[in-house]
This record gives C-alpha cells, structure tokens and sequence, in this order.
C-alpha cells in the first residue's frame, strides 16, 4: 500500500510541490519545482506523482524469528538471533519446541532429566511425573497449553501441566509431536517400536509403518491429518494414515522430522543423505547444512526450517541459509521453530 501526503505553497512564479512517499517505515522526500504554467499543468503533475507511486522494498514490517534448541550442553531459545534466559536450568537439559501465542513464548522440554516447560523463560510444574520423562512438542490454542513426551518409559501428554491418557500403549512408546484442532487432540509418535498416531487418546489407524518406524511430526488441516517421519529409516509422510512418497529421497538414509501444511500446500523438513532437506508438496529442496528438524510458514508464504549445519544451530529462509548471532559455534543446535 502507499500513502502520499501532498503539501504546496507559492513561490512567485514558481510552485513548490513536495510529495512524500511513505516506504516500511522510512521517508523519502522529493522536492520538485514547476513553473506555474496554469492550474491544468498542476493537475497534471499531481496525477502523474499518484500513478508513478514508488516500491515497497520491506514488504512492510520483518516477521520476529523464535527458535529453540541447544546452546553450549542446556536449553536455549532465542528472539531473532538474541539468547534469552531460560530459568531454573540444572543438570542435563534441552528444549525441543517452542510456541508463542499473543505475548507469551512457550518452550519445552528436558531439565535436569525430568520433562519441563517454561513460560516466558520461567520453570513450570508438570504433573504425574515418573522415573525417566521428557517433554517434546507443545501446542497453545487459547488459554490452554498441550505438551507431548515422555513418562516412565511411556508416551504421554499433558492438558495445562496434567497428565492425561493414550490408550493401548504397548512395548517401547513415545511422544513426538502434538496439535490442537478445535476441540480435538492429535498426538504423534511411536507404539511398540511403529509409527503411531492418537486422536483424543485413541489410536488411529496408519498404514505402511513396518516393522520399525517412527512419526516425528503431526499436522491437522481441516479433516486432513499430516504425519511425518520414517520407515526403516527412509523419510516418509502420511495423509490420514495413508503413506505418501517424497521424491528423491535415499533409501536407509534419510529421515522426515518436521511438517507443515498452508493452504493446499505441504511441507516436510529433515535430512536426505546426511544433508538437510525440505520437501514442497513432495518435491526435494535440498538445504545447504547437515539436518533441518523444524518447519514453518510465515504469515506471507515464505517457509523457514530451522537445524544444525556444522555442529551449530541456524535456519533458513527459504533455501537461504541464516546464521544465529546468539548461538555457540560448533556447539548447538537448533530443534524448533516459529515465525510471527
């Protein structure tokens, strides 16, 4: 959009025009003299200004980049490239996800070998914990906030901090991934060693897992329910339990972390023969790094994934490759996500 504010006073027998173009926040003023030749050629300059205009070369205000991750052996998360304070971090720890709704950021996931989140980088309490436990993904709808992991062993998640129930877990389990679509509640992640997914805490049914699979990612659009992840460790996505293929991928060496759907478009993120890769509605598009975990897409089409590329954590725009000011490196990585 551009605003002109025209302004003009009589400079006998010139006339001063002054224009401002207003472009992403910043004043370029132009300064024209005519010779005030009749008030048919002031209309006429005067128009010729309004349908010239002038570019918009910010495409308005820059979106704000969240990230979580590892930095130097503990949680980190950072706001445009800036490390921000995680508090009560002891021990062992790391953040696996990360949300913003309104002016709150969510981060979860391990502290001091136990499942945490935090909000606004203060420490929260998550109930029902027991022996190992870990908290990996986390979902925001209004006031209420879902957390994916870990707990004794088993997949688990968590409603506003208590512990709730998925059915039919059998030998090794876990949780991976959560979303929120209206009332419902999708977990993604792995029953007795396979890709397995649960809707309100029941199973649902997914095809083609084998005998050694795993679902790292979930994604709900509509009625349309989108996991990622792999089989046998061969990158592979899922549309209502229904195994899609992705183009290009290497057999036994690749592996699909991340997912994210805008509009009829479908995006996965994570690595293809050691090297970090993104999938466009199944088409690969190779990144310049070793391992993409995160995907997202900004409010005007532009997909971010965040991930490692020589042992420290960065994202990208695009196939644009962008370093984080704020990350050690050669020590951290980056697991999460979120443009706003």
């Amino acid at each position: 959009m551009r605003f002109f504010s025209l302004g003009f006073f009589m400079e006998k027998p010139h006339l001063s025009i002054f224009y401002t173009a207003l472009r992403g926040g910043k004043e370029y003023c132009m300064k024209n003299t005519i010779k005030l030749i009749g008030f048919a050629a002031l209309i006429a300059v005067m128009t010729l200004v309004l349908a010239v205009g002038c570019s918009n070369p910010t495409g308005g205000p820059q979106p704000v980049v969240y990230v979580a991750g590892i930095n130097s052996g503990a949680a980190a998360w950072w706001k445009d490239g800036v490390l921000q304070t995680l508090n009560g971090l002891t021990g062992i720890s790391v953040a696996n996800d990360i949300a913003v709704s309104g002016s709150n950021v969510y981060v979860v996931g391990k502290n001091n070998g136990a499942a945490a989140w935090w909000i606004n980088g203060d420490l929260q309490p998550l109930g029902g914990l027991v022996g190992s436990s870990s908290a990996s993904a986390i979902a925001v709808s209004g006031s209420t906030v879902y957390v994916a992991g870990s707990n004794d062993g088993k997949a688990a998640w968590w409603k506003d901090g208590v512990l709730q129930t998925l059915d039919d877990l059998t030998g090794s389990s876990y949780a991976y991934a959560i979303a929120v679509s209206g009332v419902d509640v999708y977990v993604a992640g792995t029953n007795d060693s396979k890709a397995a997914y649960w809707k309100d805490g029941v199973p649902q049914d997914i095809y083609g897992v084998g005998s050694s699979s795993t679902a790292s990612a979930i994604a709900v659009s509509g009625s349309t329910v989108y996991v990622a992840g792999g089989v046998s460790s061969t990158a592979s996505y899922w549309e209502n339990g229904t195994q899609k293929s992705l183009m290009g991928v290497v057999d036994g060496s690749s592996f699909a972390n991340a997912i994210a759907v805008s509009g009829s478009n479908v995006y996965v993120a994570g690595m293809n023969s050691s090297t970090a890769a993104w999938w466009d509605n199944g088409t690969l598009k190779p990144l310049t790094g070793t391992i993409a975990n995160a995907i997202t897409v900004s409010g005007s089409g532009v997909v971010y994934t965040a991930g490692v590329d020589s042992s420290t954590a960065v994202y990208w725009k695009g196939s644009d490759i962008k370093t984080i000011t704020g990350a050690t490196v050669g020590s951290s990585t980056a697991n999460a996500i979120v443009v706003k």
